[in-house]
């Protein structure tokens, strides 16, 4: 890769798609990643331009360019373009799951979230996250990295160690799991069992509380996973029912990680582990 040619080019096809009289940006530095395989340019906006022009322009420009790979980020407020001229055919999940990385990893419930900007595979631990969220447009990966923790959970861990309850009211996105061993339940898919499984939850919960901690790590991680949740409150019509659902998620998300269970909630828009 030309690294001096490729910088001109990124500011000259901006320029193009600006409508400005002068460059709209400049870069200021390149970071090669695996000899020139990858590079990472550094950007500085000039003024009156918006980072949204960055964003909003990159798959116009990947294109003009014919780059596979022509991904904007921001990394410590700064904005970046990772660029390659090679093909990304290296990265999947399996190699993840695989990896050197994850068998001497510590973590307890390793899920794998991706490669990132440079090509690095990126582990999360599913035991310290007290928030997170996956969030983006229609089209960006939402439901893969969805698919993605859950296979990390039936790749990684043994059934005795961790059990899965999959809410898909609503939705198909998780009829592929059907039938894997970790599950604990047939994937619910209506609103009377959503209830009756969550009321059995809360009842799991409360008896997980009243253990010690030497009888607390014999017992399985219960993790649930509830796909298109507000599919479920606007299939109800009782109010009633709609807050009891409301108040046993509320109360596992306050409680579970002392019990060992895990909330993992999917909203059109965003997950959320909570």
């Amino acid at each position: 890769m030309n690294i001096k040619n490729m910088a001109q080019k990124i500011v000259t096809h901006y320029w193009k798609h600006s409508g400005k009289r002068a460059a709209p940006i400049k870069v200021t530095s390149c970071e090669l990643v695996n000899g020139e395989e990858r590079c990472i340019y550094t950007i500085k906006l000039n003024p009156g331009t918006q980072e949204s022009l960055i964003f909003n322009r990159a798959k116009d420009i990947q294109t003009a360019l014919q780059l596979p790979l022509f991904q904007p980020f921001k990394e410590n407020l700064t904005v970046r373009i990772a660029v390659s001229e090679k093909p990304i055919n290296e990265n999947s999940l399996r190699k993840m799951l695989n990896s050197s990385a994850i068998c001497r990893s510590k973590m307890i419930l390793p899920i794998a979230l991706g490669y990132d900007m440079r090509g690095a595979m990126r582990f999360v631990d599913l035991v310290k996250l007290i928030h997170a969220m996956y969030a983006g447009s229609t089209g960006s990966g939402k439901s893969v990295g969805l698919w993605s923790l859950i296979a990390s959970i039936i790749y990684l861990q043994p059934v005795k160690k961790v059990n899965l309850l999959l809410f898909d009211v609503g939705a198909y996105a998780l009829d592929i799991f059907a039938g894997i061993p970790h599950l604990s339940y047939s994937i619910i898919k209506d609103v009377n069992t959503a209830v009756y499984v969550l009321l059995k939850l809360v009842a799991e919960l409360e008896r997980r509380m009243k253990l010690s901690i030497n009888e607390l790590v014999h017992e399985p991680a219960l993790i649930s996973i509830i796909d298109e949740y507000l599919s479920i409150l606007s299939n109800i019509s009782d109010k009633k029912l709609a807050q009891l659902i409301i108040d046993c998620i509320s109360t596992i998300l306050r409680h579970g990680r002392q019990a060992k269970m895990f909330l993992v909630v999917a909203l059109k828009t965003l997950l959320l582990k909570i």
